[in-house]
């Protein structure tokens, strides 16, 4: 049978963790903690190993109570936590950390040997190791590995034989780091300070004690008094220290591009080309990020499914982007961050206070009501549905104003032209131009109005009439020719269509100054989207059956160029976006060559983490480790180091004849690969001393810290307390978690597969009757109309005219069905509330049996779930 080797690197397994990590933070995907298991183990004192198997998960499945969303904020990179202590000796950073031997350290070079001596390499648990000696004048000046053998993890032993000489010594040197570890990635080098400062250790002082501690917090790395050498990395922000710093692990994060540092907001571009020849220009942005006000842009609605029987056109509705959100109410006092809407709009509380009169009714920006204050968040989608014989055939959505997109920006405007909106049914858009030089740039969208039924006509300024008073300096169009108003009166019945110099029409002279600007209208259907919204018909003159769905794109920064001379002088940016951590950016118009690309720093480049990470230098050699201290050295030996960089230097420190260390003078730059050579032989020099450079990570130290550290963890955290399920406070004792990926929404629809991505999701029924809340309490277990063989379901939670109940069976209860525990106590169901969330749905991916916790009002849950890759 063939046999293979194969090697998984551990950028591999970051990979994988950053793959997962980067779902959440797109919200690709959504992810939920699940909590469920309120009857005891049996044994509470040691809960029992989850199984990985089908029915295993089925089980904890009918178990599940609620959910709670895993947000972007929820999750993080994090490394094992070493707190700095003094008297520690730390593994310094060295890429040649494994199991093989690093060489030979040559103790004493002996004398007359006439033939190079046999090199013997025995013990140490590997295997494979070989050697060969050289010799000068008698004496053994070099013994060069010429295999490093593998699995040694202590150091083997080395002996010298035959050759005819005596008095050679040398010892195997493994690369075994101070903690004895032989992988980089479990190197005991990243030290957490009481400021909260993260340094990685690059130099260990040939395997001395580190007795201070490492302070400072520039880019170039810092050589305390007790010789070791430490980078600075980063400092953990506070956000992150409250939810992932724990007695065991420390989070790591690139301030480039990391939320908690900043949004991923676009804030500037760079004009790379000019271009030339532009009247008009586009730039059109792609990327992992969206636009904060409309992350999902509803574009189009199918009917799927016509339906049978309708009457008249059902009523339709569409799902809103924020099902959380409270009817606004005058006089309701509301708390900060809290969700209200309005009519169809939704705004989210940035000052706690009472509402007042009028209803908020702005869609932009924020703005007081009463003694709170507002902001615009999004807009439920509407439409009407129209039938044909007794099926529907179409969907009339009512729109809004998404952007104009300028086709030509006009020229020769001496100021900003109205913007006038023409046809499509809507009202209440509210546009202005913003110009610039003599050409409109773009427009800026203040109000977007509402119940567009079609896609309305954008133009420019005033259009020339006949017959009609204008002044002096009034602008007007016509067809594609602009003119200033140089002498006031009344239009003439014949239009203009000179295109130079100055002509009367009527009684008024007009000067032809150019041409006016021109755009495309796009719409939007609602607002605030983040995932595509359910669509449902309800009949108002009898049918059923009618199905449809919306599609959508995702929505992008937006940025527009300024034109001078044909060239692209500046660019706006009218939108940036929120989470980019890479952009495409392309230009469009009727010239050529312009390029503009995303300066893309979204995160706040004021960090000091952030210096570190922009500053820090590619290929320096910041250490050598002396292999073999040789013998015999009066005095400093040179060292020389090649490679592919330049500019690094050393010096060798000599004690007792032997080379002890070499102190990088210069760390250089560019070097990918390099070759120490300490000099020997001559007046005063030793022979055998050797040495090797230790290249850092691509980039330099500090340069994407995720990376650097080795990071693979990932830990998600939440915390509940007063989160209500279906209304119900849930003082339970909980026994089991987990993680679960796409659960979808309850429904009892075959077809409905719509993913949940609300914040907290509940997986039982509310059954309402006259309940005894003594005979009906928590974890008592109930059967569907049949006291022995009913379908089986556990009470949560109770009150006198309501039950939460899990079904274990997944079982639906309905009104008018009647509740049986095991005594034969029963109540009959008078209403029915579905779960809002498919407990059997999604993918598990995390199972952990814990002994029994109870998140109440007073008392705070905090999970964390460490996951390893």
């Amino acid at each position: 049978m063939a046999t293979s080797s194969s090697l998984l690197k551990s950028p591999l397994h970051n990979s994988i963790a950053e793959g997962l990590y980067k779902e959440i933070q797109s919200n690709f995907s959504t992810y939920y903690y699940f909590l469920g298991k309120t009857l005891a183990w049996e044994d509470e004192r040691e809960p029992p190993t989850p199984v990985d198997s089908f029915k295993y998960e089925l089980d904890t499945r009918n178990e599940i109570i609620t959910m709670k969303q895993v947000k972007s904020t929820d999750v993080a990179f994090v490394i094992p936590r070493v707190d700095w202590l003094s008297s520690v000796v730390y593994d310094q950073f060295d890429d040649s950390y494994s199991d093989e031997l690093r060489g030979i350290n040559i103790i004493s070079g002996g004398f007359g040997y006439a033939d190079p001596p046999t090199i013997t390499i025995s013990g140490g648990g590997g295997t494979g190791a070989t050697a060969v000696a050289t010799i000068v004048e008698g004496a053994v000046v070099a013994i060069t590995l010429t295999s490093s053998g593998r699995g040694y993890t202590s150091v083997p032993t080395l002996t010298i034989t035959g050759g005819g000489g005596e008095g050679a010594q040398a010892e195997a040197v493994i690369a075994r780091g101070a903690s004895g570890t032989q992988l980089i990635e479990s190197a005991n080098m990243f030290v957490l300070t009481d400021e909260f400062h993260v340094y990685k250790c690059l130099d260990n002082n040939q395997g001395a004690e580190s007795t201070y501690k490492p302070i400072g917090t520039v880019v170039d790395p810092v050589i305390m008094p007790d010789g070791y050498m430490w980078k600075y990395l980063y400092t953990i922000p506070i956000a992150l220290r409250n939810k992932f710093l724990t007695e065991s692990y420390m989070p790591v994060i690139n301030s480039l591009k990391q939320q908690f540092y900043s949004s991923g907001e676009i804030l500037s571009m760079v004009i790379d080309n000019e271009g030339k020849n532009y009247t008009f220009a586009n730039i059109a942005v792609t990327g992992d990020g969206h636009r904060e006000s409309d992350p999902l842009l509803l574009s189009s609605i199918t009917v799927s499914d016509g339906g049978v029987s309708y009457g008249a056109a059902p009523t339709m509705t569409i799902e809103s982007p924020y099902t959380d959100a409270t009817d606004y109410s005058n006089g309701n006092t509301v708390l900060l961050g809290q969700k209200i809407k309005s009519g169809n709009n939704i705004y989210e509380v940035m000052k706690s206070g009472a509402l007042a009169d009028p209803a908020p009714v702005h869609r932009r920006g924020i703005v007081d009501n009463g003694s709170s204050a507002l902001k615009y968040i999004g807009t439920q989608a509407t439409g009407v549905a129209t039938i044909t014989g007794d099926e529907v055939t179409s969907i009339t959505l009512d729109g809004m104003i998404y952007e104009v997109e300028m086709t030509s920006g006009g020229l020769g405007y001496t100021s900003a032209p109205t913007v006038n909106l023409s046809g499509g049914g809507g009202t209440g858009a509210v546009l202005s131009a913003v110009m610039s030089s003599t050409s409109v740039a773009y427009v800026d969208v203040l109000d977007s109005g509402i119940d567009f039924t079609s896609v309305p006509t954008v133009t420019f300024g005033t259009a020339w009439t006949a017959s009609t008073a204008v002044s002096t300096g009034d602008q007007i169009y016509q067809s594609n020719r602009l003119y200033t108003v140089t002498t006031g009166g009344t239009t003439g019945t014949t239009a203009p269509s000179h295109n130079s110099g100055s002509a009367a029409n009527g009684t008024a002279t007009l000067e032809y100054v150019g041409s006016p600007a021109t755009g495309t209208v796009t719409l939007k259907y609602g607002a605030g989207y983040t995932a595509i919204p359910a669509v449902s018909f309800q009949p108002t003159s009898g049918g059923s059956g009618a199905t449809a769905y919306i599609s959508g794109i995702k929505s992008e920064a937006k940025v527009f160029p300024i034109l001078d001379n044909g060239r692209i002088d500046s660019v706006v940016i009218q939108d940036g976006g929120i989470g980019y951590t890479y952009a495409n950016v392309s230009v469009t118009g009727d010239g050529t060559s312009a390029e503009v690309s995303v300066d893309l720093s979204p995160g706040d480049i004021n960090t000091l983490q952030a210096n570190t990470e922009l500053l820090t230098t590619a290929g320096q050699i910041m250490s050598c480790i002396v292999i073999s201290g040789g013998y015999g050295y009066g005095a400093a030996p040179t060292v020389t180091i090649t490679g592919d960089g330049t500019g690094a230097t050393a010096i060798a420190i000599v004690e007792d004849g032997k080379v002890k260390k070499i102190e990088m003078t210069n760390y250089g730059s560019g070097y990918r690969y390099a070759n120490v050579t300490i000099s020997t032989g001559g007046e005063g020099l030793g022979y055998a001393a050797t040495a090797r450079a230790v290249m850092t990570p691509f980039g330099g130290h500090g340069k994407d810290p995720i990376n650097g550290t080795y990071a693979r963890t990932l830990m998600f955290y939440t915390n509940i307390s007063k989160d209500k399920n279906q209304g119900f406070d849930v003082n339970n004792d909980f026994r089991q978690l987990g993680l679960i990926k796409n659960p979808r929404k309850y429904t009892v629809s075959a077809t409905d597969y719509a993913t949940f991505r609300e914040v907290l999701g509940s997986a039982c029924f509310v059954l309402t009757g006259s309940i005894n809340t003594s005979t009906f309490s928590a974890d008592k277990n109930l059967r569907l109309n049949n006291q022995n063989t009913g379908k089986l379901f556990r009470i949560v939670s109770s009150t006198t005219t309501g039950v939460l109940v899990q079904s274990l069976e997944n079982a639906i209860p309905t009104v008018g069905e009647v509740m049986i525990d095991s005594e034969g106590n029963q109540f009959t169901v008078g209403g029915v509330t579905n779960p809002t969330i498919d407990k059997y749905s999604g993918d598990i991916l995390f199972i952990d049996n814990k002994q029994a916790f109870t998140p109440t009002e007073d008392q705070t849950v905090t999970l964390r779930t460490v996951l390893k890759f």
